[in-house]
């Protein structure tokens, strides 16, 4: 769900569910953010906002948990890059940095092949509870619905302990 206002400000949120094995749809995640978009060329448009990440205990994250991120971005007409930054990831005196680089190319009407690369990077020592700096990617898919997107993608991980993959589908709506 999100909300174009006028002059550039945008507010939304976008929420998701996990099938588990054994009792059915459960809440995974939920991201409120508001933002400021302003087009620089045809071709470039900047990104600065705001976002609190929460998440269940359905998650990877034992017991689930939440952080809040201050983000600023440049996209342009198949690329886009942002820089986040937050004071408290997941707990407390852990400030970090992440930076991503998406992008996104038409193959064919409703088809579109999806990339992203990410760091997190840990600005100062990081907790012992923590797998340390990481790198995520993801490569995939995506099939426009009408008012969904059906996304199969290979996503994965590579940090302290080493690299691992998975397939993941998802779908996406649009209200």
């Amino acid at each position: 769900m999100v909300h174009d206002g006028d002059g550039g400000f945008y507010l939304g949120a976008a929420a998701a569910l996990v099938a588990t094995r054994d009792e059915g749809l459960k809440p995974l995640s939920f991201r409120p953010y508001a933002g400021f978009a302003k087009r620089l060329s045809d071709a470039a448009t900047i990104d600065v906002g705001i976002v609190h990440n929460r998440y269940s205990s359905y998650s990877a994250i034992n017991g689930g948990g939440s952080y809040t991120e201050a983000y600023v971005g440049i996209a342009g007409r198949h690329v886009s890059g942002r820089l986040y930054l937050s004071p408290a990831y997941f707990r407390r005196d852990a400030p970090t940095l992440y930076m991503e680089l998406n992008g996104h190319l038409g193959l064919a009407r409703n088809w579109t092949l999806v990339g992203h690369a990410g760091r997190l990077t840990f600005l100062k020592d990081r907790p012992e509870s923590y797998a340390g700096d990481a790198t995520d990617w993801r490569l995939g898919l995506r099939r426009r619905l009408g008012r969904a997107d059906l996304d199969v993608a290979w996503t994965g991980q590579d940090g302290q302990h080493g690299a691992e993959g998975a397939l993941v589908i998802a779908l996406a709506f649009t209200l």
